[in-house]
């Protein structure tokens, strides 16, 4: 093989191929229901923190991204990406936890 070619790497899963509708009114969309939709999201939006932690379990852990808890991530990732679209929040209840906090990931000191 050369190193032009493409290599297929099975990534598709069945659970994530699963489309969910976003829930329907059955009357008209008020302002209130805009900005409780709003702030909704803001209260419920989990992707950098998902993103922060499948990091820093790919660094932590044998197997990198490979690992059973990164790919618990992965697909808390897809929810959470989704969740503007669907209203759906990813829930970060059953997530793995850290194993403390990598050295790249410490705010720099500002002097």
């Amino acid at each position: 093989m050369s190193p032009f070619e493409i290599r297929s790497v099975p990534t598709h899963d069945q659970e994530l191929d699963a489309v969910t509708r976003p829930d329907a009114m059955d009357r008209p969309v008020t302002m209130d229901d805009i900005s409780e939709c709003i702030i909704f999201f803001m209260v419920n939006d989990r992707v950098g923190i998902i993103a922060r932690r499948h990091l820093a379990l790919a660094d932590q852990r044998d197997g990198g991204s490979k690992h059973p808890a990164c790919i618990v991530y992965s697909k808390l990732h897809n929810q959470a990406v989704d969740f503007a679209k669907l209203g759906k929040p990813a829930s970060m209840a059953h997530a793995p936890k850290l194993k403390g906090r990598l050295d790249f990931m410490y705010r720099q000191c500002q002097l």
